[in-house]
């Protein structure tokens, strides 16, 4: 009976409103990365675009890298309006979710060979976006979880982000094999 109460104890953490935002917005920060990484270099390939050009694209992960350059302006600067309302942490989240969605929607409606500019313009601010994200995700672990939680917090960050690269890995590509990218990318749109 007690390791049902403990059981009982521990699915109850894994199911406070905290922790299940902090799994929505790793979900979506999953999301991004495929999304910019080999989902769409398959994708690419598939408009019959050469290796160069693929490795090209490859480049959209460099915000991934550099993150750390800008993670300071986002705890300095705010946006007055979003901060008033929701919170330094909570407005850029939501800024950076909007970008995202909006670049998810420009890949899904611009296509790779007739606009290339512009369809990496929006490569690269989902790129951005997200690598933002991940950056605000943990500071607003930290700051909205008691110490005792952060397990529970990373435990549903990492779980909920590899759903999300599941999601639009494997998920995206065998949706492909029955509709349009196009589609693919619009549904992926909606999950963001």
């Amino acid at each position: 009976m007690r390791a049902f109460t403990s059981f009982v104890s521990l699915l109850r953490s894994y199911t406070s409103p905290q922790v299940v935002i902090i799994g929505c917005i790793s979900y979506a920060n999953g999301l991004a990365l495929l999304l910019t990484n080999s989902t769409l270099w398959v994708r690419l390939k598939s408009y019959d675009f050469d290796y160069v050009s693929i490795g090209l694209f490859g480049l959209l992960n460099i915000p991934y890298t550099c993150k750390f350059l800008w993670a300071p302006l986002l705890d300095q600067l705010s946006l007055p309006f979003l901060k008033k309302h929701l919170g330094q942490r909570k407005s850029w989240l939501c800024l950076t979710q909007l970008i995202a969605f909006t670049s998810v929607l420009g890949l899904a409606l611009l296509h790779p060979r007739e606009a290339p500019k512009t369809f990496a313009l929006c490569g690269l601010l989902l790129a951005v976006s997200a690598a933002s994200q991940h950056i605000l995700l943990l500071a607003y672990q930290m700051e909205t979880l008691k110490y005792r939680e952060w397990g529970i917090g990373e435990g549903m960050s990492v779980f909920a982000y590899r759903m999300g690269m599941l999601t639009s890995g494997a998920g995206a590509l065998y949706l492909a094999t029955y509709v349009q990218w196009e589609t693919v990318y619009l549904n992926l749109a909606c999950l963001m």
